[in-house]
């Protein structure tokens, strides 16, 4: 009994344990990743498109995450990796036609905001609603931002 208990310890994972292999694995696979949908962007389908894409498949990968069901990681991975990528190239492509370096700030400050209070809103939310009911509402969020691009996209 003993030997099992230990066994237990041993193979827990603690919260911020798994977050940061999460985060390792997403930045192990941006290397990759962000030059292919760089790439795609510039050859093939535009930045606009591919960004409607990344936010259609967040929002089905936030819906599966609700649901009890094994899923590869990094599938969110190659996700946040291609909205990252896409975002930062809306945001230079804006400033470049604005003619201004005050956009590319407030895009860089408001990105460290979403990073250091995103956290805390997903915790909070976590413990008032519940993790399923959390990842349904980013789902939610990502069906919302397919939604309002889909038109940016189209043009």
């Amino acid at each position: 009994m003993v030997g099992l208990r230990f066994c237990a310890v041993v193979f827990s994972l603690g919260t911020a344990t798994l977050a940061g292999i999460l985060q390792a694995l997403r930045w192990g696979c941006e290397p990759w990743l962000a030059p292919l949908t760089g790439k795609l962007a510039d050859a093939r389908y535009g930045w606009q498109l591919l960004f409607l894409y990344a936010f259609g498949c967040g929002a089905v990968i936030f819906a599966l995450l609700a649901l009890p069901l094994p899923l590869p990681l990094w599938f969110a991975c190659a996700t946040a990796t291609a909205l990252t990528t896409l975002a930062d190239t809306g945001a230079a492509n804006a400033s470049a036609e604005a003619g201004g370096h005050s956009l590319l700030m407030a895009y860089a400050l408001l990105t460290d905001m979403g990073a250091a209070f995103g956290p805390l809103l997903a915790y909070s939310l976590n413990a008032l609603l519940g993790i399923n009911t959390v990842y349904a509402l980013c789902a939610g969020l990502f069906v919302a931002l397919f939604v309002l691009w889909k038109p940016f996209a189209e043009s």
